[in-house]
């Protein structure tokens, strides 16, 4: 009995040398390749023009590239407006400052934000000094498998001074048809969401990538469960965004191709009910008015069943993410949908066009005299606020605490519909007034808005004459 004992013991200890040696294998080769990202995160406050708070932040890179490029989460620079919570959530809408790349050995150099894409998640930034780099290679692995598995590289938390950590997990779930999704259980504490996915033979394959929320667990091992799946994307997924990086520029940002439609899955349930149990498609629900579907003359109870004679399929919502990426991605300016309408097929040509400029892209006009700001208002803020989606005009983006207008009683989230008498439509409408309303200093500037549906009128009182010159 205790010669066996002794000979699984050994048997244990020789199976476990390979695994160890590869785990430490995979670490030298990459170890040197993943960063860590200091950078300052703007905080606009919800009462002031001026930006007066900022906070530190941490976040882990990728080196792609021999001239400096690092890939990351687009958590560097979120840009999001909720006017659901009880009082408005505005997280950064300024690119982040004084970003700092940290090496394995120490150094640390300077890089800026150069853009990123939000449907993948990532983002990029470039040294700017003038340091060759080794980016990763990545594999060609177009496909993983249930039950494999794949090795995670990214940091710790401060609280355990970046260190990096590597981790195994195995695919847990595949989701999607042309464009699979791979998911694993991240159950294990670290930087933030994201990091370099390696496979079991030592070929980086893509980033994993689970959100901008950061973890908060501050255990540094696996078993300790934050909540939720992690999806590794591969490399083909994100090829032409590394040897093209996303730039960002406002007002002249290459938007990604629209349709314009509200859709959902063409269940089988629905397609009894067409009387058509074998019609396979995406149902129109709503189509938006002056989109390229419109032009197109798409109707709502249109099913599309193939757009450039691919076959679509969608029995869950997540299927619908099918058509989403080809939109997005098409190169070209036309596509061809097949449509099933009142009982027969027909072919629509739909010329698309770049999607609608969202409000974290939106130019913003300030007004240091009247104390606030404005956005024009754009497609995901009229979606949000439930407006017709023929609503123009423009939105209050910050109010000085204490200012003309916060004491006038405006509030940000205001719709701006008029002032002294003028509608205002565009954000170039504000800028005329604004400069009207400098030159001739009135004592009184009357504003017409709408807030939660209600329209009113607000007089904000100037004090022009009684304020300093040298204030």
């Amino acid at each position: 009995m205790k010669w066996i004992l002794q000979v699984s013991l050994l048997l244990s200890l020789v199976s476990f040398l390979p695994a160890q040696k590869n785990w430490q294998k995979i670490f030298d080769a990459y170890s040197n390749k993943i960063v860590t990202i200091n950078y300052y995160e703007q905080i606009l406050s919800f009462e002031e023009i001026e930006d007066k708070e900022r906070v530190k932040r941490h976040l882990t890179g990728i080196i792609v590239d021999d001239r400096g490029l690092i890939l990351t989460s687009s958590a560097i620079y979120p840009a999001k407006i909720e006017f659901s919570a009880s009082f408005n959530m505005m997280a950064s809408a300024k690119i982040p400052t004084e970003i700092k790349v940290k090496f394995k050995n120490g150094i640390e150099l300077p890089a800026k934000f150069i853009g990123k894409d939000d449907d993948l998640g990532i983002a990029f930034i470039q040294l700017t000094d003038s340091l060759q780099t080794v980016g990763v290679q990545f594999s060609k692995t177009n496909k993983l498998n249930i039950g494999q598995e794949i090795f995670l590289l990214t940091h710790l938390p401060e609280s355990y001074d970046f260190n990096q950590i590597i981790v195994k997990r195995r695919i847990n779930s595949i989701a999607g048809g042309n464009e699979p999704r791979y998911y694993f259980e991240k159950n294990f504490s670290s930087l933030t969401n994201f990091g370099l996915a390696i496979d079991a033979s030592g070929r980086a394959v893509g980033y994993f990538y689970g959100g901008d929320r950061p973890v908060v667990n501050r255990l540094p091992f696996s078993g300790i469960s934050s909540g939720g799946l992690a999806q590794i994307v591969l490399f083909n997924r994100f090829a032409e965004q590394v040897k093209q990086p996303p730039v960002f520029k406002h007002k002249q940002t290459v938007r990604k191709k629209w349709l314009g439609i509200y859709m959902q899955p063409f269940t089988r349930d629905l397609a009894r009910y067409f009387g058509q149990p074998d019609l396979q498609g995406i149902l129109i629900n709503t189509v938006i008015k002056n989109s390229p579907a419109e032009s197109a003359g798409l109707l709502p109870g249109d099913v599309i069943t193939k757009i450039n004679e691919q076959p679509l399929v969608a029995e869950k919502d997540s299927d619908l993410e099918t058509l989403r990426q080809i939109i997005r991605n098409q190169k070209a300016d036309t596509v061809v949908l097949e449509i099933f309408r009142t009982q027969h097929f027909v072919l629509k040509k739909v010329n698309l066009r770049g999607s609608p400029i969202s409000q974290f892209m939106a130019e913003e006009v300030a007004n240091p005299e009247l104390d606030f700001s404005v956005k024009e208002l754009t497609r995901d803020v009229i979606l949000n606020r439930n407006l017709p989606p023929d609503t123009k005009g423009v939105w209050v983006s910050r109010v000085e605490r204490a200012g003309w207008a916060d004491i006038a009683g405006l509030q940000i989230g205001d719709l701006l519909l008029a002032i002294n008498d003028v509608k205002i439509q565009s954000i170039e409408d504000i800028k005329k007034i604004f400069k009207q309303i400098e030159e001739s200093k009135p004592k009184f500037v009357k504003l017409f808005v709408q807030h939660s549906g209600n329209t009113r009128f607000i007089f904000i009182k100037t004090n022009y004459q009684t304020r300093r010159g040298d204030e």
